[in-house]
């Protein structure tokens, strides 16, 4: 993981996402394990890149990781939501190191057991 797939990654979903509002979403990132090449800074480029996207506008992100790196990178991308939300600009974001807690902060409709099931099909 760097910066620039970061960003990538943010602009392709903004595209994908467009036509939605109130998106209830699930960052996991518990497969990353290089993150060398991610910096503070990309993380702040890319969570601009949220600004003003129409999929943010009502929504929730957890971010769920494993490690206390992910985790401080993970904690800075939803400090800077947390500022920009309060100018209705991004997402409601958490962060999490439990995949239940995660889910159950989403307020999803689905159980925990089908959602596990879905991303197991995905992966």
């Amino acid at each position: 993981m760097n910066d620039e797939i970061l960003a990538h990654h943010i602009i392709a979903y903004n595209q994908e996402a467009s036509d939605r509002v109130g998106v209830r979403e699930l960052a996991d990132c518990r497969w990353i394990v290089d993150h060398s090449h991610l910096s503070p800074g990309g993380v702040e480029q890319s969570q601009q890149l949220e600004q003003g996207a129409h999929r943010v506008r009502e929504s929730r992100l957890a971010i769920l990781t494993s490690t206390d790196e992910i985790y401080e990178m993970a904690s800075i991308f939803a400090g800077f939501a947390s500022y920009r939300r309060n100018m209705n600009h991004s997402a409601e974001v958490e962060v999490f190191t439990s995949f239940e807690e995660a889910i159950r902060w989403l307020n999803l409709e689905e159980s925990i057991d089908e959602i596990e099931k879905f991303i197991h099909t995905k992966t």
